[in-house]
């Protein structure tokens, strides 16, 4: 067997792409400057269709976090 017990199992997952690359990161900053998402949600469909990346709302979360933007609850708490 090629490559090891891995190598299948490499191989049947390499064509997904589970993040943004850092050029990629950049331009969704410098998105993110330019327009008002009003939620995590839109970023999430908007990170999807302009790179085909898929993320979960948390995961989105903490992408945002780490390039230095979050969401303001439009909500009010008590």
């Amino acid at each position: 067997m090629e490559g090891g017990i891995e190598g299948p199992l490499l191989d049947e997952y390499s064509t997904k792409r589970t993040k943004l690359n850092l050029v990629e990161e950049f331009q969704l900053a410098n998105e993110l400057d330019d327009r008002i998402f009003a939620s995590t949600k839109e970023v999430v469909n908007h990170i999807f269709k302009k790179y085909k990346v898929k993320f979960s709302i948390s995961g989105c979360n903490n992408l945002l976090h780490r390039l230095g933007f979050s969401f303001k609850s439009k909500r009010r708490t008590w």
